[in-house]
């Protein structure tokens, strides 16, 4: 029973049965227990956090073509009309 439970793929369990939908990093589902939990939110809220600020940036850039964003150093770019 606690093997099923640590790894369930292994016991043909369906992958929407897991607790931990695609992973971003490997795209692979897990099934997560106890302190790796803690490790996976954490890890999970750090990235969320990460792209909220490249999506600010984005959209900073988008709205203002001319602003220099930290991966464009000494490049100008325009839009054509």
């Amino acid at each position: 029973m606690v093997v099923a439970v640590i790894y369930p793929l292994q016991f043909k369990i369906a992958n929407w049965f897991l607790n931990r939908k695609k992973d971003y990093k490997d795209e692979k589902y897990y099934r997560v227990v106890s302190n790796a939990l803690d490790m996976k939110l954490m890890d999970d809220s750090n990235w969320s956090k990460k792209m909220r600020i490249v999506s600010l940036k984005l959209r900073r850039f988008r709205s203002n073509p001319f602003v220099e964003l930290p991966f464009m150093s000494n490049q100008i770019y325009k839009t054509s009309l």
